[in-house]
């Protein structure tokens, strides 16, 4: 499963830091939220439950800009 975030317009390094940081503060909460929404489908399939989940950071500044595997095993 693939996810993607990006910060568009213009807006300063602080700011994108700040929105950087407020969402991946949030991911777990997120990820959590969707395993209880799609649980009938994880029921189903629990080989799902072990895929890796790819998170796109796509920001202007190369700082914040990245991937990284999270999975909803991990909560």
């Amino acid at each position: 499963m693939f996810l993607y975030t990006s910060i568009k317009g213009n807006i300063t390094t602080m700011q994108q830091q700040r929105a950087f940081e407020i969402f991946r503060h949030k991911l777990p909460l997120e990820l959590t939220a969707t395993q209880y929404a799609d649980r009938l489908l994880l029921n189903a399939y629990p080989h799902v439950q072990e895929a890796p989940i790819i998170v796109s950071f796509i920001y202007a500044y190369p700082q914040f800009a990245r991937q990284e595997v999270w999975g909803l095993q991990l909560f």
